[in-house]
């Protein structure tokens, strides 16, 4: 009985070493980016929950870049239309309620540039979602390595201040 284990222990062990042999194969690596390399960063957030006080109505998303020898614009594309909202309701979705640079300007020696986002929170509804959606508009500039389209949403969730006296006891 021992003897039968060994042996189908042993077959298992040269099965699995037929199925992950190599296949003989030469590996050819991928091929080279070219160009700054733009890319959204992957710690940019998805959701921007805004409280409606000034300080908190524009928003920023990163872009990264790989190659910082020369400062470089870059072209941004903006659609506001949301894949959640009926065609027959995107007469009333209100693409004014933001403001957006239409290109993002890297200093020279610099790898990050910020997108800044305004938002007018007075005309926003609260609970409401409002979805964009970024692309870096020239393929030249970009790489495939990483992100050329962000989607974000923006979500006013006001916060309702607490007035009152607070005491030790």
């Amino acid at each position: 009985m021992k003897n039968l284990k060994l042996i189908y222990s042993l077959l298992v062990m040269l099965v699995a070493g037929l199925f992950a042999s190599c296949t003989g194969d030469p590996y050819t690596p991928g091929k080279v980016p070219a160009g700054p390399q733009v890319c959204f960063s992957v710690h940019n957030p998805t959701v921007f929950d805004i409280s409606g006080e000034e300080q908190d109505d524009v928003q920023y998303v990163t872009l990264t870049r790989m190659v910082t020898d020369k400062e470089l614009s870059v072209p941004i594309l903006v659609d506001f239309s949301d894949p959640a909202i009926k065609e027959e309701d995107k007469e009333f979705y209100d693409t004014t309620l933001f403001t957006v640079d239409e290109t993002v300007t890297f200093a020279a020696g610099e790898s990050v540039a910020k997108l800044a986002i305004k938002a007018d929170s007075k005309r926003m509804e609260e609970g409401k979602e409002y979805t964009m959606n970024f692309l870096l508009a020239d393929t030249s500039q970009t790489t495939e390595y990483g992100d050329q389209q962000w989607v974000v949403t923006f979500r006013l969730f006001p916060w309702d201040r607490l007035k009152g006296e607070f005491s030790e006891y």
